[in-house]
């Protein structure tokens, strides 16, 4: 496995750091909004608050209570109720009863109650029998002492029924005597209901409230619990997804910087890959362009230089060819002339032999002009105009030159059919070199045609504007080129025509190459051959590249006389 490298580890610490900052921020924020929001809902200084109301609410209630019973235990003090109570005289009763009534008017009802006179008490002797507190109910002295059940023998109410809105019962059990089976006096008081459901109320709540308070740590254990396990699974994750998106950059960093060691090894043919739609992408694109561009560059130095060369040597070569060829002729010739013998055939050997040379330094002399215009072609002076003004003015005047004249005779019995756009494109062209290169195109299609003897055959002529380009295409019907030879037709005297010199599309490359465009040989639709030229915009890179280098440097200088 490899080891990540720098910008790996730079790129998924920077992942994991902008993943866990904002968790750990959010926990800090969360921490505090949660202890904020329990501080809402459980305020210890409330607690205190509601504990001291709470507790004036009690002592109020009790010192109710408290009077309550003061009054019960003064009613069960009395001497002649309770004397009427243990003889159990009815009538005495009633009206003991009836003036305790008008003593206490907040009273509801009054019972007295009494074992039966003939039930016997189970368990009475027994020892260890706990004392009854005189505050117990009536159900906690039957549960505690476990006598049997207790019969009224008196009873006295107001009259009305309490108001269940405003008022509560409270009953007060009193025992009128100590001795065992003594009656028992039990009291029902009417007391505000209000103050005794407040109580209850705030008791029930106060006793919510500090639950609360109680869960509030558990609350806050668990949301710092549910932070922590989030940022335990965040950052692996941010970690994986880290390495794995600064992998990603990173290979195809490498693949640049790989790229561009091989590229110093001068392989200008190699390529990266384009993946994504981002800078990096932005960047393959541009560097691919650059390789492109660089490549371009190169081939049309090394042209250029090769054409140089050429050059030289097509010089030279016809210096040398052309001194001698006219002392051979004149020689020829006066050995021709001065022959007057009477031999016939000695006569017309001279006569044969005065034919061939005097045809073959003609071949010679054609020869030598063709290497002499190709030794002294010139450098294009680029200057910005409208390219389409100029091709529809070589449709009009094909005959401008003795090369025009030469092209339309070729062009008898061909259609040439021109598609020019309509809006101006503004090109950095020489229009006196271009003029001869729109003529050698047009003059080798219609010698394609001819060749092929097929007919009237068709040429087409067709611009197209690109963004950045301008393609000039150059179209015919006939064999057209083998795909193996259409590098090589632009090579200086390659050809493959039986008379010709192999000058001509080596010219036109050099005159386009110069232009800073390209030209290169396809298929065409119409079966034959397509020439096709891309020449760049006025204001683009190569436009401007092309001007810098215009006439910069002088055409060869010639030896010709």
């Amino acid at each position: 496995m490899r080891f990540p490298g720098r910008t790996e580890r730079r790129l998924a610490l920077l992942f994991v750091l902008v993943a866990t900052i904002p968790l750990v921020t959010s926990i800090v924020v969360a921490r505090y909004l949660t202890n904020a929001t329990l501080f809402l809902f459980y305020n210890p200084e409330v607690v205190g608050e509601l504990e001291r109301s709470l507790s004036v609410y009690s002592e109020l209630a009790q010192t109710m209570k408290a009077g309550l019973r003061a009054k019960a235990d003064a009613i069960a003090a009395q001497e002649p109720l309770r004397a009427a109570a243990i003889l159990r005289d009815g009538p005495s009763i009633e009206q003991e009863l009836a003036s305790v009534f008008r003593l206490y008017p907040d009273i509801v009802s009054i019972t007295i109650l009494a074992p039966p006179e003939d039930q016997e008490v189970p368990g009475q002797e027994s020892q260890g029998k706990q004392p009854l507190d005189p505050g117990d109910s009536l159900e906690q002295r039957e549960s505690s002492n476990g006598e049997p059940e207790l019969i009224p023998i008196g009873y006295r109410d107001r009259g009305w029924p309490i108001d269940e809105v405003t008022e509560r019962k409270l009953e007060v059990i009193r025992p009128l005597d100590t001795r065992d089976r003594a009656p028992i006096l039990k009291v029902t008081f009417a007391a505000p209901r209000a103050m005794l459901d407040n109580i209850t109320r705030a008791s029930e709540f106060l006793r919510e409230y500090q639950l609360l308070g109680r869960e509030q740590r558990t609350v806050e254990r668990w949301y710092l619990r549910a932070y922590a396990a989030l940022v335990g699974i965040t950052i692996p994750i941010a970690v994986l997804l880290g390495a794995f998106l600064a992998r990603q950059v990173t290979r195809r960093i490498n693949t640049l910087v790989q790229a561009i060691q091989d590229i110093g090894g001068g392989d200008l043919s190699l390529r990266v890959p384009v993946e994504g739609k981002d800078e990096l992408t932005f960047l393959a694109l541009s560097f691919n362009r650059m390789l492109g561009e660089l490549h371009e560059s190169r081939a049309r130095i090394e042209f250029l230089g090769r054409m140089g060369t050429w050059q030289e040597m097509a010089r030279r070569l016809a210096h040398e060819i052309k001194n001698p060829l006219t002392p051979i002729q004149l020689a020829v010739q006066e050995c021709h002339r001065r022959y007057d013998g009477d031999s016939k055939p000695y006569r017309k050997l001279l006569d044969t032999t005065r034919e061939i040379v005097e045809e073959e330094v003609g071949t010679l002399r054609r020869l030598v002009s063709e290497f002499s215009n190709f030794a002294r072609l010139p450098r294009a002076e680029l200057h910005e105009d409208d390219l389409i003004i100029f091709l529809r003015e070589q449709k009009e005047k094909m005959a401008f030159t003795e090369d025009s004249e030469e092209v339309a005779s070729q062009l008898q019995g061909v259609s040439l059919s021109w598609y020019l756009p309509e809006g101006p494109i503004q090109v950095a062209f020489d229009p006196m070199l271009l003029h001869r290169v729109l003529n050698n195109l047009l003059a080798n299609a219609a010698q394609a045609i001819q060749r092929g003897e097929q007919g009237k055959g068709q040429i087409r002529v067709e611009v197209r504007g690109e963004s950045e380009w301008v393609s000039l295409d150059v179209e015919d019907s006939g064999p057209g080129i083998p795909p193996e030879l259409r590098e090589r037709i632009f090579e200086p005297y390659f050809t493959t025509k039986t008379d010709g010199n192999g000058l001509g599309l080596a010219i036109v490359k050099k005159i386009i190459v110069e232009h800073g465009g390209t030209i290169e040989a396809s298929a065409s639709s119409l079966g034959g051959a397509r020439l096709r030229i891309r020449l760049p915009r006025a204001g683009t890179p190569a436009s401007l590249v092309a001007l810098s280098h215009s006439g910069s440097q002088s055409p060869p200088s010639s030896a010709l006389s």
